[in-house]
């Protein structure tokens, strides 16, 4: 009789080891991912896929969303609920979120077949969870933030333990590589903390994708941002002056610590820029995406040269972008013209104590 006690003792505490296991593999897990669709970084989606996998117990429902790119409609949000056909497979629509979430979506199937914020990652998804079902949703790219929070709330209630959200986000656009780091930098701030006043406003092709992202997240009580590899194009191909696009690959999960990220600040300062004349040269995605703009300092700086400044910790970085004007727009210079024009702002010391390069 004794031995049967001590033998079911065994048995009862292997049983709670076994399911302790899985609850904590289940709490913990990542809730949701942000990978870009740029295909220049496919090998490392992969990978960071894989990573995510290990790190969940299961995953048999995926949640996508991206930017409409393609869509005259912008101010509306779509999905498909076809199968989709791809190159390693196919994969399942979840019909059983459709009822749930079709009240806040329009049907657009032709739409998201042509979109590669959706199709770009579905290889991906296939080779690593290949038995899961999808369902992809494109929100246009002036669709307002203020109202996502029923759509928002509806996913976190049908998302359960075995559902993966994936915000689908290129980063930084047709910036210089030192240009798109400042918002990158302000970009993973407001992401870590989940910043929800401020994401919107963020360089990116779709702060409502990260919007949805960081509240979702955070009422799943997953406020552990980890960041999991940070690049833009133009480091990539070592040309600092071409047009980049950046990338950012993060997720959140539940954590017993408090996430307690380095303090991000990004300065952009200037002297006699007109904005408005300069939203067709300069873009208007190089004055938001920053916490300050000041395009008419006072101080010592002259007129064609534009300074951002990024304070990680109260250690400061900057970077210098000689520009032109011509008829009241700026125009950042590039090449020979840009080094030629920083040696001899360098050389006039114009700014005390600092180099530029």
């Amino acid at each position: 009789m004794f031995k049967l006690k001590v033998l079911l003792v065994f048995i009862f505490l292997d049983l709670f080891l076994f399911l302790s296991y899985f609850f904590v593999k289940i709490y913990f897990q990542p809730v949701s991912i942000v990978v870009p669709h740029h295909n220049i970084v496919a090998e490392k989606r992969l990978e960071y896929f894989h990573q995510i996998a290990q790190k969940r117990l299961v995953t048999k429902k995926i949640i996508i969303l991206g930017p409409d790119h393609f869509s005259p409609y912008q101010i509306g949000i779509a999905y498909s609920n076809k199968e989709w056909d791809i190159s390693n497979g196919n994969l399942q629509f979840n019909s059983l979120f459709e009822n749930k979430l079709k009240p806040f979506l329009s049907l657009q199937n032709n739409i998201l077949k042509n979109d590669h914020s959706i199709y770009n990652l579905l290889p991906d998804i296939k080779s690593v969870w290949p038995n899961s079902q999808i369902f992809p949703i494109l929100i246009g790219q002036n669709y307002s933030t203020s109202k996502l929070d029923n759509l928002i709330e509806e996913l976190k209630s049908i998302c359960d333990y075995d559902c993966l959200l994936i915000s689908s986000v290129d980063f930084s656009h047709y910036l210089p590589s030192a240009l798109a780091n400042l918002h990158d930098q302000k970009s993973i701030y407001d992401l870590s903390i989940q910043n929800l006043e401020e994401i919107p406003k963020l360089e990116v092709d779709s702060p409502q994708s990260l919007y949805v992202l960081a509240k979702y997240s955070q009422l799943k009580s997953a406020k552990n941002w980890n960041l999991f590899y940070h690049s833009n194009s133009g480091e990539m191909i070592n040309n600092p002056d071409v047009e980049t696009t950046s990338h950012i690959f993060g997720s959140y999960q539940k954590s017993l610590k408090k996430n307690n990220p380095p303090k991000i600040e990004t300065y952009l300062i200037a002297k006699n820029i007109d904005a408005k004349k300069s939203l067709s040269s300069l873009g208007a995605r190089f004055f938001y995406g920053t916490d300050f703009v000041d395009l008419n300092y006072s101080g010592k700086l002259p007129d064609n040269l534009v300074l951002s400044i990024t304070i990680i910790d109260g250690k400061s970085t900057y970077s210098f972008f000689p520009t032109k004007t011509i008829d009241g727009a700026t125009y950042l210079l590039r090449g020979e013209e840009k080094i030629n024009k920083l040696i001899e702002i360098n050389n006039a010391n114009i700014i005390y104590g600092i180099k530029y390069y």
